[in-house]
């Protein structure tokens, strides 16, 4: 629900198009995958960033450049497609 809302927030900010639409189907996939293996393995620590975390992260990107970067937003779908990786990735936090 975290990642969901984030993305529904990047939204609401003012960042769309194409590139949003397929970088929030990434981020709800990502995480999708990420507790789904973090539920099935037994592991010490995590490994990825974890969900609550990445979707914090992005939203409040996204917040911060909707109040003072706003002819540029629609970069910062970059920061969604970042989170949705890290959340997958073999980081060990």
């Amino acid at each position: 629900m975290a990642v969901a809302s984030s993305v529904v927030f990047g939204w609401f900010a003012g960042i769309t198009g194409i590139a949003m639409l397929i970088a929030g189907f990434l981020n709800i996939g990502a995480a999708s995958i990420r507790l789904a293996y973090f539920t099935a393995f037994k592991q010490k620590g995590f490994t990825g960033i974890p969900t609550v975390l990445a979707a914090s992260a992005v939203s409040t990107i996204a917040f911060l450049g909707h109040l003072f970067v706003r002819a540029h937003l629609a970069w910062f779908v970059v920061f969604y497609f970042v989170s949705a990786v890290a959340m997958i990735s073999d980081l060990k936090l």
